[in-house]
């Protein structure tokens, strides 16, 4: 009988001991050459776990704090873009009032210039812009046009405050002579010493003291276009004779003086030497410009206006020539000033 050893050397080599030392002695473990590997295997592939474990999270940390900076970045552009929107929105809201405002004052001016009421009402529908502007830009050449005339012809009051009728244009019983008669402007109540005012531009043709026909003191003032105003039982008279007037200015102040039975102001106007109604002229205003031209048949309205509108423009193109004028002046001496340093 045969028998199959393996010397002990090599029996030795397929063995794996371990020995655990503790208060009761030493023990000895044998493990197979085979288990030896495997557990080998086994650690080294929970240390690679453990170290792809540890790579892993040390990267998806770096993720996180990237995704959170970015976050962080993402969060204060959209407060800062909240922001801007709230700044634009406010922005918004308050160009949009100021265009209300503009298109109310737009509104009243047109009512001042006496636009058509069918063009005002127009205007409350619309807040457009570029219609604004087209109609300031009506607006202005309208106010223009209008202001330009209601300087030379008289209009309104001549003087402030509410007028007090106390005799109309037309025939009456006169106070003093107690007879019927022609008169021939409007009586306005008011007290010594208020100040009157010229109704537009002109020269002044009288204006003197003592007795005028039983005026008192008066002024008279020559307007353009064959107009003239006429103002009597003054207290006293603040201008003198071939003096040129504005309208607006003083000329005068209320008295009781002539053939008068207690203080006020007689106003007239006359056309060509013909005498009209005062009132139609008191009321004519920017507002109601149109008033005038159906109140006061006398006066030629149509030619007279394309008079005026000539005039106006005839100015305005004097005033621009002047302009350019002055700056081509004024671009030749600075020409000249450079020269005479470069001599020097």
């Amino acid at each position: 009988m045969k028998q199959n050893s393996k010397p002990a050397g090599k029996r030795m080599q397929d063995k794996f001991t371990i020995t655990i030392t503790d208060l009761n002695g030493s023990k000895q473990y044998n493990i197979h050459q085979f288990a030896k590997y495997i557990l080998f295997y086994v650690l080294l592939f929970i240390f690679t776990l453990i170290l792809v474990a540890f790579i892993s999270i040390k990267l998806l940390l770096g993720e996180i704090s990237t995704i959170e900076e970015k976050r962080n970045s993402l969060i204060e552009e959209y407060n800062t873009i909240t922001q801007k929107n709230e700044d634009l929105e406010a922005e918004i809201t308050q160009k949009s009032n100021d265009l209300k405002m503009i298109n109310g004052r737009v509104r009243s001016l047109e009512g001042f210039i006496g636009l058509s009421e069918s063009e005002e009402m127009n205007s409350t529908l619309t807040v457009d812009p570029k219609e604004i502007l087209n109609r300031v830009d009506l607006a202005q050449i309208t106010a223009e046009q209008k202001g330009f005339t209601m300087r030379l012809i008289p209009n309104g009051s001549p003087m402030e405050g509410d007028v007090q009728v106390s005799s109309s244009f037309g025939y009456r019983s006169h106070p003093l002579m107690k007879r019927r008669e022609f008169h021939t402007g409007t009586d306005i109540r008011t007290p010594i010493g208020t100040p009157i005012y010229s109704t537009a531009d002109g020269v002044v043709a009288f204006s003197q003291t003592g007795y005028n026909g039983g005026y008192g003191v008066m002024v008279k003032i020559d307007h353009a276009y064959g107009f003239r105003t006429v103002y009597a039982h003054l207290s006293k008279s603040a201008v003198s004779a071939g003096e040129f007037v504005k309208k607006g200015q003083l000329i005068a102040y209320s008295g009781n003086t002539g053939l008068s039975t207690g203080p006020h102001l007689h106003y007239e106007v006359l056309f060509l030497g013909d005498r009209l109604n005062p009132r139609s002229f008191i009321a004519w205003t920017m507002r109601n410009y149109d008033h005038i031209f159906a109140e006061e048949e006398k006066v030629k309205w149509k030619s007279l206006m394309v008079m005026i509108d000539g005039l106006r423009e005839a100015v305005n193109e004097s005033a621009l020539v002047t302009i350019e004028g002055s700056k081509e002046a004024a671009k030749a001496l600075g020409g000249g000033e450079e020269k005479q340093q470069g001599k020097k």
